[in-house]
């Protein structure tokens, strides 16, 4: 922006500010908060803080310091025509007004203004008809857009310090030199330049300050209002949900397990395991009852106790899981239109009523994965380790099924016994070319060691090696097609 030049014709068409300010990450952040909040309760959070964070948005708008000169360059100038083919040599005056604040938008045109603005090219522009005949204006013409785009430059004045400042010139011979040193020096030579100046940065300020203390909270206060419309919505959809008899479950039940507490990668490095299937032994996981536990704590030294979901309810999970599954497939243009996040709210809403436990929400939706359970929520003191995980991901593409499971259900593991699900929905037309994908797109995942068959039909259990253990993910396929018109074309 430094030497592209300022306040241009070329500002004016294609950089407006208005889309400057929509796009700025922290306005765009705030807004996507609200909108992705999950329940009433963190959108009460929200709407409490909404004051504060517009505070926090709020940049520091700009501010321009008084005109200062800035440098003299001896013959820095352009040559001027001075008669029949004779050029002189000028020195060219730099003159500067200190600027701070955002300067980021002094690079964006004032597009809401009402003034009547003069940009560096206004006279150009209104002798060859206006911005879109520069195309085809003529050599001369085109020579004069370029010599008069630098006029106003952003420059660095001090880099420790960082002080910025607007610089413009003026191109003087040592006549005219002289002249004005007699005559009120360089100020009446370039003060319309800057009153032009003056007001389009007038204006970026005003629109900026509109913008960020009345169009942003305007904005954010209705998305919190339609959030929070729909979240009653689906509130008041989800409370009298009645659950069919062969969807109830027992409670999720915990056991305990003892695992080794040196990674594997310690255990090879050391020299301790000469052969990759002895360091998987080291791994294995040893279920004990709390008796056993207790009478082996003299041994703890070398292990550390983790919870796990026992295979009983985990699979009891996914049985659950399938049976809803099912009804989503009876009925895929009831949810061949939603999205992850309202899928992923069905089901948690469908699991937390088949699988209670003591009142208390199982399967939350709080958090960096799409559905979670918490050692503690199903026993008081096993600590807050997530013994389930599971991720919804529309499966379009190779990269949607890696980015679930490399990227959601491995970073977020924080239990070494966690059991973890890949609900994969398949918008394929024809389900099997999304099954078969889904499938081999998951073996290619970082670790993957094997596959094997789970007590759900058709959903097989994928092991990786993630951080130094084996982690068992059950590749769940659910057909949900696209809601098409008669012609093909998505709704």
């Amino acid at each position: 922006m430094s030497d592209q030049g300022l306040f241009t014709e070329f500002m004016r068409e294609e950089r407006s500010l208005s889309n400057h300010l929509q796009g700025r990450p922290e306005a765009r952040g705030l807004l996507q908060e609200i909108r992705t909040t999950r329940s009433l309760d963190q959108l009460d959070a929200v709407e409490a803080a909404l004051d504060q964070r517009l505070a926090e948005v709020r940049p520091e708008y700009p501010q321009l310091g008084q005109l200062q000169s800035a440098s003299v360059v001896e013959q820095g100038g352009e040559l001027r025509h001075v008669g029949q083919g004779v050029r002189a040599a000028t020195t060219r005056f730099w003159v500067k007004f200190p600027v701070s604040g955002d300067i980021e938008m002094l690079g964006y045109w004032p597009d809401k203004s009402e003034q009547s603005l003069r940009s560096v090219h206004h006279e150009l522009m209104e002798r060859i008809g206006g911005y879109a005949s520069l195309a085809s204006a003529s050599d001369d013409d085109a020579k004069e857009y370029w010599r008069l785009q630098p006029t106003w430059q952003l420059h660095l004045v001090d880099l420790d310090q960082h002080q910025w400042a607007i610089y413009t010139f003026v191109d003087l011979t040592p006549e005219e030199e002289e002249a004005l040193a007699s005559s009120g020096g360089l100020e009446p030579l370039i003060r319309e330049r800057c009153q032009e100046m003056r007001a389009i940065f007038d204006e970026i300020v005003l629109q900026a300050r509109d913008y960020f203390e009345i169009e942003l909270p305007t904005l954010a206060r209705a998305v919190l209002a339609e959030r929070r419309r729909v979240l009653i919505n689906r509130t008041e959809l989800l409370k009298d949900l009645t659950v069919p008899p062969e969807w109830a479950g027992a409670p999720l039940e915990l056991e305990e397990a003892v695992v080794e507490a040196h990674p594997i990668e310690t255990l090879v490095d050391d020299g301790q395991v000469g052969a990759s299937e002895e360091a998987d032994a080291r791994t294995v996981e040893v279920t004990n009852t709390a008796s056993e536990a207790s009478a082996a704590s003299t041994d703890l030294d070398l292990r550390e106790m983790s919870y796990r979901l026992s295979p009983k309810s985990f699979a009891e999970v996914l049985r659950a899981i399938r049976t809803w599954a099912d009804a989503v497939e009876r009925n895929p243009r009831g949810f061949g239109h939603l999205d992850e996040d309202s899928i992923s709210d069905l089901l948690a809403a469908t699991l937390n009523a088949t699988m209670p436990h003591a009142g208390r929400e199982v399967f939350s939706r709080s958090g960096r994965v799409d559905i979670h359970v918490s050692a503690n929520v199903l026993a008081e003191g096993s600590g807050p380790a997530e013994v389930f995980l599971c991720e919804s991901k529309f499966a379009d593409a190779q990269a949607d099924i890696r980015e679930a499971l490399e990227d959601q259900i491995f970073r977020y593991l924080t239990a070494r016994s966690t059991q973890a699900v890949l609900l994969s929905l398949c918008r394929q037309q024809d389900f099997s070319v999304g099954e078969r994908s889904t499938r081999e797109w998951a073996t290619q995942a970082a670790g993957f060691a094997g596959a094997s068959d789970g007590p759900v039909e058709a959903w097989p259990h994928h092991t990786y090696r993630v951080d130094g253990r084996l982690v068992e993910v059950c590749i769940a396929t659910v057909a949900v097609p696209r809601v098409t018109t008669r012609s093909g074309r998505s709704r």
